[in-house]
């Protein structure tokens, strides 16, 4: 890729090439076959005009979703709270009540069931990851779900609002995806969540650099390519401790010049991130050579299973990965090979030290490991 997705600018190379697993979020059955999962490149580059960032070695054909993706977070409490908060803004502040809901991306239907039942609406759900589902919801709402990726004739007809959350960074034409979002939905509010470029950039979050993202937004480019498919953005946020990029936006906008300012700090932070990369993940070995006793992580997402598979010698200093989604547990982190316990298998074997993959769940962590009468170190 040669131009910018989002705005035709021109793309600047600044890390890479890496070589990841081409799904964090499919688990398998044995060590083995974890440690042998297919693999894809990574070469990151900035637009000099919209600060938008691309897998410009990209090949849409390694990522085919299906029925063992798992990525679902509403197990946990903290993360509960968060979806009903966005759920609960949306349905007040659009005035979504009685009327029609499409989500695209929508898993096994959480959110998608929290926006029928606050709101008394009829949801209708694409996923080609989970089975056929139809369904009542609490207040009186209904939700049916299609195993199908979203296309041009998916929603033909009027709805109050369109959702798709941690959706878009999958898509390597996003443009078109935007047009057919528009076009299927009957002029809808639409409702973006994605990860934050500038986080990742400015935290040198070097995990959350994985291969099933080809795309990356900052909130420059993401109003950029609303503004540019004919949206106007109501509002953009920050929101799960600054690691996602919130936006809502309505039908009858016009592009908006980039923020050059904005611009120009994500091409600053872009240009030292592969340094900051590799001194992370220094500290990284060190920290782990350093601790004594038996260390597990806790989250088997992509945070966990990047870190994993970036360490050399990680599948042997770490014991296991410990996820609360019980879909989970008993697979194999992709790359490393480490097996995914549940909290309650800790109690047979109590770590010494957990690290946490995300700083937003380690209160959630501790109570759990003490309602299991543990009390290892835990650190993020």
């Amino acid at each position: 890729m040669s131009a910018c997705p989002v705005c035709d600018g021109e793309l600047r190379r600044f890390l890479g090439p890496l070589e990841a697993p081409v799904f964090c979020n499919v688990l398998h059955a044995s060590a083995a076959e974890a440690r042998d999962a297919p693999r894809g490149t990574i070469e990151l580059a900035i637009c000099g005009r919209c600060a938008m960032v691309v897998n410009t070695a990209f090949d849409p054909g390694l990522a085919a979703y299906g029925g063992d993706y798992e990525n679902a977070l509403h197990f946990s409490a903290v993360f509960r709270e968060y979806a009903e908060r966005i759920a609960a803004r949306l349905v007040e502040r659009h005035r979504v009540r009685a009327g029609r809901v499409v989500e695209v991306g929508c898993g096994d239907g959480y959110f998608l069931e929290l926006l029928c039942s606050l709101g008394g609406n009829a949801g209708l759900g694409y996923d080609p990851s989970v089975p056929a589902q139809s369904r009542r919801t609490d207040g009186g709402g209904e939700l049916r779900i299609v195993p199908e990726y979203y296309g041009p004739l998916s929603a033909s007809g009027e709805a109050d609002l369109v959702c798709a959350r941690h959706v878009l960074e999958h898509i390597a034409e996003p443009r078109p995806f935007v047009d057919t979002l528009r076009a299927a939905s009957g002029g809808a509010v639409l409702y973006l969540e994605v990860p934050d470029a500038e986080f990742m950039l400015r935290e040198h979050a070097f995990w959350d650099v994985i291969y099933e993202h080809c795309n990356y937004f900052c909130a420059t480019s993401l109003r950029s390519l609303l503004g540019g498919r004919g949206y106007r953005v109501i509002a953009t946020e920050h929101g799960f401790g600054g690691q996602y990029l919130e936006a809502e936006a309505a039908p009858d906008g016009e592009v908006a010049a980039p923020d050059r300012a904005e611009v120009g700090e994500l091409q600053r932070l872009a240009a030292g991130f592969e340094a900051a990369r590799r001194a992370e993940l220094r500290a990284w070995e060190e920290r782990i050579a350093a601790i004594e006793g038996r260390i597990v992580l806790w989250g088997a997402g992509s945070k966990g299973v990047s870190l994993a598979a970036e360490l050399p010698g990680a599948a042997a200093a770490i014991a296991a990965a410990v996820d609360i989604n019980p879909r989970k547990q008993g697979r194999y982190l992709p790359g490393s090979g480490i097996v995914v316990v549940g909290p309650e298998d800790l109690r047979e074997n109590p770590p010494d030290r957990v690290l946490a993959m995300n700083a937003n769940y380690v209160e959630e962590i501790r109570a759990q490991l003490a309602k299991l009468g543990l009390e290892p170190e835990v650190t993020a």
